[in-house]
């Protein structure tokens, strides 16, 4: 988690009150919240993107067995030291946390005990690589994704949520370049395919740091939502991984 600390004091400022478009509704609030508006720009996204590509050109290319069970081609942001920088000093105390206490302070004990505790870039490219990520659980509380380019320079790609499946054709989610979503980590959801071009985001893992048990029976309620016809896993496998988060 100390990775994710400001090193130079940076605050982190309260709920920004900026427009989120919400859905899947949970105990009178909401499980997946979207930026209406982008929370970053072309040159912030841009540079991640760039950054990521010289290290993947200077290392002999990108990571894929981080993430054992549901591995993604990605690199950590903390290799990065231009956006590990800003991402510690400006994205999270002054967009990011703020905007997860926006979406989530209606059903979370408390918004300032989130913590980011992983944090990297990852690439889908259709003729090339990983084009999808399977259906799975994230091992936090709250997962999001920052769209770091066009919608236009690929096609399909997205979000797929279960939960959203009966309400759209695809149950996907696009995010054009700066735009956040947001989503509860136990609600089952996965990378849909991008069928051409090539699709960039960064993901990120947030636990409530000192409420693991509240941290353990919102998963658990979260996760018995899910269509049971799309479950693809037995119980129990994501809530050991769950635990091990918290604990560290």
């Amino acid at each position: 988690m100390k990775l994710y600390e400001s090193q130079t004091g940076a605050e982190t400022l309260p709920a920004c009150g900026s427009a989120t478009v919400k859905c899947v509704e949970h105990d009178g609030s909401h499980l997946v919240s979207h930026s209406e508006a982008p929370l970053f720009s072309r040159e912030e996204t841009q540079a991640i993107i760039d950054e990521a590509e010289e290290r993947a050109e200077r290392m002999g290319g990108w990571t894929t067995q981080r993430h054992a069970n549901y591995a993604t081609t990605d690199v950590p942001v903390q290799e990065l030291p231009r956006t590990h920088e800003w991402f510690r000093e400006k994205a999270l105390p002054e967009v990011l946390y703020p905007f997860l206490a926006t979406s989530y302070k209606d059903i979370l004990p408390s918004t300032k005990a989130l913590k980011v505790v992983d944090a990297f870039v990852v690439k889908y490219n259709a003729t090339a690589g990983q084009s999808f990520l399977k259906p799975h659980r994230d091992g936090s509380v709250v997962s999001f994704n920052i769209a770091l380019n066009d919608m236009s320079e690929y096609e399909g790609g997205g979000t797929w949520i279960a939960r959203l499946v009966k309400d759209s054709d695809t149950g996907s989610i696009r995010s054009d370049r700066g735009h956040v979503l947001a989503h509860a980590s136990g609600m089952l959801h996965g990378g849909h395919e991008v069928e051409a071009g090539v699709r960039y985001i960064l993901v990120c893992f947030v636990i409530l740091q000192s409420f693991a048990n509240f941290a353990t029976r919102f998963y658990q309620a979260v996760r018995d939502e899910d269509p049971p016809e799309l479950e693809p896993m037995p119980p129990g496998i994501v809530l050991e991984a769950l635990e091990g988060v918290d604990v560290a």
